[in-house]
């Protein structure tokens, strides 16, 4: 039972992690998708200081056009009960200081379960392909093909494009509210700034430079079960994100998030980060 619960926490907070998204109108891109640079970070997954699993995002960020890959993993002793993996992709387009994904695919597999699922989008609308299927379940909310509208995936949520003419580390940079989707359920976060810093050391994260402290609220709308543990952080208190900018203040990226939880303080705290800024681009911004 223990192991389970642990399994949803991991899936809630990857679900809330900041895919920081805001809902405006598309502008008319750049000519040239050219390249601004990579961006590799390695995340811990903790509960009430226990380390339960690692991820790693590789990014490559282009003026009209993303791509990332997405490798995470459990650990520990949670390993021994649990083995869990998760291996996943997306790309797509951003325009507007918006990410319009375009292809997500992503294994996740559970000792000698396997489930491979792929979501196309067009027009905003995801076309989810299962393989084994996923099956209808009594006990989880209804989610129909209008509720994934407008949706993103796992993976896109860990960039967030700046809002276009906002100053580095403007409240509104924090200010957003967005949908995301594994292809089985759907949950919506609204997000608020609460302040920035310049450089002082968060505990746990491997980072010193600017950041925003933002707020999250999440409500699940479809797909999940009622009283399960995503339902149980949605009723608590708002999650603590906070966001470091990358690449001019161009994209914003996740140092660390805190969520409180019936069973202890679940984190995903950033371990590392290297960045590869094309030759005409910066980095962290400063």
């Amino acid at each position: 039972m223990f192991c389970r619960r642990i399994k949803v926490v991991a899936a809630g907070l990857i679900l809330l992690c900041l895919v920081l998204q805001q809902a405006s109108v598309r502008a008319q891109p750049p000519v040239k998708d050219l390249a601004l640079g990579k961006v590799e970070i390695q995340y811990g997954f903790y509960l009430s200081d226990v380390s339960l699993a690692e991820l790693k995002l590789n990014i490559n960020f282009n003026e009209i056009s993303y791509s990332i890959t997405v490798n995470g993993r459990t650990v520990g002793l949670v390993d021994l009960f649990a083995k869990i993996k998760f291996l996943g992709s997306s790309r797509g387009v951003i325009s507007g200081g918006i990410i319009y994904p375009g292809l997500h695919s992503y294994r996740y597999s559970e000792r000698d379960k396997t489930r491979d699922v792929k979501l196309i989008f067009n027009d905003r609308v995801p076309v989810v392909s299962a393989t084994p299927e996923f099956k209808h379940a009594h006990d989880r909310v209804p989610l129909s093909q209008e509720d994934l509208l407008g949706t993103i995936d796992l993976a896109s949520q860990f960039i967030a494009p700046a809002v276009p003419g906002a100053a580095p580390l403007a409240s509104e940079n924090c200010v957003r509210e967005y949908s995301v989707s594994d292809g089985r359920l759907r949950v919506d976060v609204t997000i608020s700034h609460l302040k920035n810093s310049s450089g002082a050391r968060i505990r746990g994260v491997n980072y010193k430079g600017p950041f925003m402290h933002c707020a999250a609220k999440i409500r699940p709308i479809g797909g999940h079960k009622e009283g399960d543990m995503l339902s149980k952080i949605s009723h608590k208190s708002e999650i603590d994100v906070w966001v470091a900018p990358v690449f001019e203040a161009r994209f914003y990226i996740p140092i660390l998030v805190r969520a409180q939880t019936p069973i202890g303080t679940a984190e995903l705290r950033m371990h590392k980060i290297a960045l590869t800024p094309s030759p005409h681009q910066g980095g962290l911004s400063k």
